[in-house]
């Protein structure tokens, strides 16, 4: 186990410097996964999962404003939309996958899922499906989505010179008589970062006894992104977010075995199918959006983008797109791939017999 956590810690240092997209979680994956195929030592307990979950799930929740709540009301249509295309995608592509490639159904299902590589890797876990095919067939659709997409949208908006406003996003002062309670006992970051794990451990337990799909990363997701609506006291440092994304990287690491190698070549072109599914969908929910004034052609290419929130954002608002809008459906669309899309493809699953 110590073994295993501070190569994972190394991988995680060495991608940091070398600029890799999420480099916990790959640096971490990668690092653990060369290093079992090499000696065949790696180990964690299936209780550093749920942990790595609670964590990652009350990262997730404390990014969730009322704002971005209140937002959908403007653009509850274009989300709806996306929502809609994506759950299409994944079944379509992850269908392919399955019949042409050998690949379970869950396992091909959840490598099209549009959720971080941390989130759907633990997910996969938890459904028994294969988590180091699902994280290297992720890995791939975060690297393309960061490194290729933006690219491949500034040129076909070459000719596009509709640009988006960005107005300062203004925040309401929380005021509630349960954040007056609060802010009265949680005075320092130190209590605040502990009531928000307890409260996301809490809920986390819960999804864990009701065990439906992801349980235990939703109800602490859900948790906190719901006190987080009503109260200012909910906090979770950057550098916790990193040791979870380090176990968890260092749990798929884990999978990653000399048996398991053979068949990685194989990933080859499901990972094209995958890239090139995404990039339909993303031209394809443009042109919908703009033709109907959902939303202008480069938002909506930056909104149907599948990576990390933060990133595409901060890249659409860099490159003219509307950031408050991108934000706020990526939200959607993350806390859907998370809270809904496994439990979709579990009772897919049950249906055709699986």
């Amino acid at each position: 186990m110590i073994c295993t956590v501070l190569v994972g810690f190394v991988g995680f240092k060495i991608a940091k410097k070398l600029k890799a997209p999420a480099p916990a979680m790959i640096g971490s994956m990668i690092a653990v996964g060369i290093t079992n195929i090499a000696f065949d030592y790696a180990y964690l307990p299936v209780v550093i999962k749920n942990f790595t979950q609670v964590i990652t799930g009350a990262f997730i929740g404390v990014q969730i404003k009322k704002h971005d709540l209140l937002q959908l009301k403007s653009v509850y249509k274009p989300a709806i939309l996306l929502i809609m295309i994506l759950t299409l995608n994944t079944f379509i592509i992850g269908s392919i996958i399955h019949f042409g490639f050998n690949i379970d159904y869950t396992t091909a299902l959840l490598s099209c899922v549009a959720g971080g590589i941390t989130d759907i890797s633990l997910i996969s876990m938890d459904m028994n499906a294969d988590s180091s095919i699902v994280a290297i067939l992720q890995l791939v659709r975060l690297v393309v989505t960061l490194t290729c997409f933006p690219i491949l949208i500034e040129f076909l908006c070459r000719n596009n010179d509709e640009k988006a406003e960005n107005k300062a996003i203004t925040v309401e002062k929380i005021n509630t008589g349960l954040n007056r309670l609060l802010n009265r006992f949680l005075k320092n970051e130190i209590s605040k970062v502990v009531f928000t794990l307890l409260v996301a451990g809490m809920f986390g337990y819960i999804g864990y006894v009701l065990d439906f799909p992801s349980g235990v990363l939703v109800m602490a997701t859900f948790s906190v992104a719901f006190l987080n609506c009503f109260t200012d006291i909910t906090y979770i440092p950057i550098n916790l977010k990193f040791y979870a994304q380090i176990f968890a990287g260092a749990l798929v690491g884990c999978n990653i075995t000399r048996s398991a190698v053979g068949g990685f070549v194989n990933l080859f072109i499901p990972a094209l199918l995958l890239v090139f599914g995404y990039f339909l969908v993303d031209i394809i929910y443009a042109r919908v959006c703009s033709r109907f004034k959902l939303l202008d052609f480069k938002s909506a290419c930056f909104s149907a983008c599948p990576a990390g929130v933060s990133d595409m954002a901060l890249i659409a608002s860099d490159l003219g797109a509307d950031l408050k809008t991108t934000a706020v459906i990526h939200v959607v669309r993350l806390i859907y791939a998370i809270g809904f899309m496994p439990s979709i493809i579990a009772l897919f699953i049950t249906l055709i017999g699986g």
